[in-house]
């Protein structure tokens, strides 16, 4: 039996391996392999099942908005009160943020209103973005002004749907990931 020398070249990567076989065209490319390793190191928490909210299972970290804000009617003003409603308080750089998301289960999916408010001043910092992204491409962003007391993005999803939320000011940057 004769060993041949062989070159091995990498050509892109796979964020979740889901069959035996994968086509070239699901490859990501290779330069992007360093961000997302990055993106998980630095991400703050494991995976929140949103759908459980729904049955009450609530993961840790994760509160009421009456006691996460103050005065708490700030949040979701106008929303219907039979929505679930939690929040997370999350410290960005030298802020002081919370995260709150409401959910609504309609007929085949789940509407998710995202919102960003402060905690620590009357306003948000000037430049802060909250950034959605759907498997690693960004889906859906918004970013404050001088004077915004809050951030808001709203979308819908499906049951075991992925998506990331990312809380991101100057060097400063916070990752949460979520299933629905």
């Amino acid at each position: 039996m004769t060993r041949r020398n062989s070159r091995r070249v990498c050509l892109g990567f796979v964020r979740r391996v889901e069959a035996e076989e994968v086509p070239l065209s699901q490859l990501q490319p290779i330069e992007t392999l360093l961000d997302h390793l990055d993106r998980l190191l630095h991400s703050t928490s494991a995976i929140t099942v949103l759908s459980q909210w729904l049955q009450g299972a609530i993961e840790t970290g994760w509160q009421s908005i009456e006691s996460l804000l103050n005065p708490p009617q700030l949040a979701f003003r106008g929303e219907p009160s039979s929505a679930t409603r939690l929040g997370k308080s999350i410290a960005l750089g030298n802020h002081a943020i919370a995260l709150t998301i409401e959910l609504m289960p309609t007929a085949d999916e789940l509407d998710i209103l995202l919102q960003v408010h402060p905690l620590d001043a009357p306003t948000l910092p000037p430049q802060l973005q909250l950034t959605i992204l759907d498997e690693e491409a960004v889906f859906l962003e918004a970013r404050s002004r001088q004077a915004d007391d809050f951030l808001q993005l709203r979308f819908s999803g499906s049951v075991g749907e992925r998506f990331t939320v990312q809380l991101a000011i100057e060097q400063s940057s916070v990752t949460e990931e979520f299933i629905i």
